[in-house]
């Protein structure tokens, strides 16, 4: 089984960062293994909103309680429709 780890908060996304703590989440990235390999990713009390993420292409990671997302345009375009949904 290989390890997970979501990192909120990375250097060099502040703006995200800020945008998702608008909105009482916490935007990041999950860490798979121990290698480079990683998904950007959104955590928090995200049970209201997950019908949005899913729509927008989030998949759920159980191993890290959070959202992840394909590319860091996927979320930022996720946090985009829940900011309109305000």
């Amino acid at each position: 089984m290989q390890h997970v780890n979501f990192i909120a908060n990375p250097f060099g996304q502040e703006a995200l960062n800020a945008r998702a703590a608008a909105l009482g989440l916490k935007a990041g990235v999950v860490q798979i293994g121990s290698g480079r390999n990683t998904l950007p990713a959104l955590g928090g009390n995200t049970f209201e909103v997950k019908d949005v993420l899913k729509a927008n292409g989030a998949r759920w990671n159980g191993a890290a309680k959070v959202w992840t997302f394909e590319t860091p345009a996927a979320l930022d375009a996720a946090l985009s429709a829940l900011e309109t949904q305000q």
